[in-house]
């Protein structure tokens, strides 16, 4: 069973007290605009409490060049962070058992 957006709005709704549900997040209603106000930071800290299997990816990570003046000691190595990373898990070098 999927859950909507909306779903899951009206039941936070509902915990707080609030008794006027939505029936879109684009409606000019105080209900709304609170669900969009938090419903984003709040997916994004429910995927990084726990591990979960559907969000997980595994890539290679870009390599890049660092300007002597920025590189830190004991670092041979500076990659790119992924823009959709919300949480990193794991590193492990290339060919090396996950």
């Amino acid at each position: 069973m999927q859950t909507s957006k909306i779903n899951i709005c009206n039941k936070a709704l509902s915990l707080l007290g609030i008794t006027r549900f939505i029936s879109a997040l684009t409606e000019f209603s105080e209900e709304a605009k609170i669900c969009n106000l938090f419903y984003a930071d709040s997916v994004r800290k429910c995927l990084c409490m726990y591990d979960w299997k559907f969000a997980r990816v595994d890539r290679a990570l870009q390599l890049i060049e660092v300007d002597e003046a920025y590189k830190l000691p004991n670092y041979s190595y500076y990659y790119v962070y992924p823009f959709d990373c919300l949480k990193e898990r794991l590193l492990h070098s290339e060919g090396v058992e996950k």
